[in-house]
């Protein structure tokens, strides 16, 4: 558990910690990403971290609580919102789409992590877990209702949401030669697009 200090001063400063880190770990790996390199981008020492986070993977799991916190708290306020599976599954999508634009180093994260190998002995999903639990209860409420068949909602999940955090890093891999396609980045398209992939995926036979 990390150390939270008990005054405004500390506790802002630890925030300032946690962003830094998380650009840090956004461009490096595990392995490279040095204490170092947060302190400094912080502007305090390093032993200043060691304050507030006892090792580095400790801030590295703070980093990642924070943003999964803060990204399965809207997805669970905006499938609320809706009634039948396909809405909600649509309006989880579209807060999840807009979280990571809004916030570009968490699809990094989860790229970077995807592409190493996961530092220590916690589990990836302990932090992801519990927005990936939300995309199956939705499915599973759905099918036992009859409402949607069945369907596999790790192939939904991996469909839909890696289309997200391709098009949340700047969709390099499909811009032109010239660097520039307009397309990838029309957000209201984008999100056409969603609606029309979760459809036809409940639909499908």
């Amino acid at each position: 558990m990390a150390r939270t200090a008990s005054n405004p001063r500390g506790d802002r400063t630890r925030e300032k910690i946690l962003d830094a880190a998380e650009l840090v770990f956004a461009r490096q790996n595990f392995s490279a990403a040095r204490l170092e390199d947060v302190a400094q981008k912080v502007g305090i020492r390093r032993a200043s971290i060691v304050y507030y986070f006892k090792s580095k993977q400790e801030l590295y799991d703070e980093v990642e609580s924070r943003v999964y916190s803060e990204l399965e708290e809207k997805a669970r306020q905006a499938s609320a919102a809706h009634d039948t599976t396909e809405e909600k599954l649509i309006a989880l999508a579209y807060v999840s789409l807009e979280v990571m634009v809004k916030r570009p180093l968490l699809p990094r994260l989860i790229l970077r992590r995807i592409a190493d190998l996961y530092p220590g002995r916690i589990p990836p999903r302990r932090y992801s877990g519990d927005l990936v639990q939300l995309w199956r209860d939705i499915l599973e409420k759905g099918e036992a209702s009859g409402e949607i068949k069945p369907i596999s909602s790790s192939h939904l999940m991996q469909i839909v949401a890696m289309g997200i955090v391709s098009y949340a890093t700047g969709g390099e891999l499909l811009l032109s030669d010239e660097g520039s396609d307009t397309e990838t980045y029309n957000l209201d398209q984008f999100k056409r697009s969603i609606r029309k992939t979760i459809v036809a995926l409940l639909n499908s036979d």
